[in-house]
């Protein structure tokens, strides 16, 4: 899919979501919804993200980094 189809995928989602899902909160359904989506498009964002994910226990600081 290229980024201007995943964009327009994203929007619609937006606009058009029912946000059913799994939790009583739509919002949170259609976060997940969307992040699957990006995660199953562009499975190299995922491997990014993980590899900076900041670890929280230090208030924020970066500690280390998770090796991928």
């Amino acid at each position: 899919m290229r980024n201007y189809e995943l964009i327009n995928e994203i929007y619609a989602e937006l606009l058009a979501g029912n946000g059913k899902g799994q939790f009583m909160n739509p919002y949170l359904n259609t976060v997940i919804t969307l992040t699957k989506l990006i995660e199953q498009e562009r499975p190299e964002l995922k491997e990014i993200a993980l590899a900076e994910r900041i670890d929280t226990s230090t208030n924020g600081h970066v500690r280390d980094r998770v090796a991928i």
